[in-house]
């Protein structure tokens, strides 16, 4: 799912999280990761947000929703342009973390432009 956000504006993304069966997974003690790079792979990353702080939660009945939240100050120093998103999960397993990508896709800042207009 590809991305579209206006620089220094407020915005929330909400990806649910399903096994292959189609049965929603309990984040419950997980860690997510949602990465933007400049480019695929090994890309330089700009903007780096987890449920380590305040950028994301977790959320709903099943405990499946992860809710990435963007405030101004988050685009404020980022050229408008294309990008790359990864929604990454660490997810506790028999005492061990496993890792998963569940989406990569574009993310694009688009410029703001304002009318000030004098009354």
């Amino acid at each position: 799912m590809d991305i579209v956000i206006d620089k220094l504006r407020n915005k929330k993304f909400r990806f649910s999280i399903y096994d292959q069966d189609e049965s929603p997974i309990d984040l419950t003690g997980s860690t997510a990761y949602f990465v933007i790079k400049t480019t695929k792979g090994e890309g330089r990353k700009v903007i780096i947000k987890s449920t380590d702080g305040d950028d994301m939660t977790i959320e709903g009945v099943n405990d499946n929703i992860c809710v990435v939240t963007f405030v101004p100050e988050d685009t404020r120093n980022i050229t408008p342009k294309s990008y790359r998103y990864e929604l990454v999960l660490e997810i506790p397993e028999g005492g061990v973390s496993e890792w998963y990508t569940g989406v990569r896709a574009g993310f694009e800042v688009k410029d703001v432009l304002y009318n000030i207009v004098e009354e």
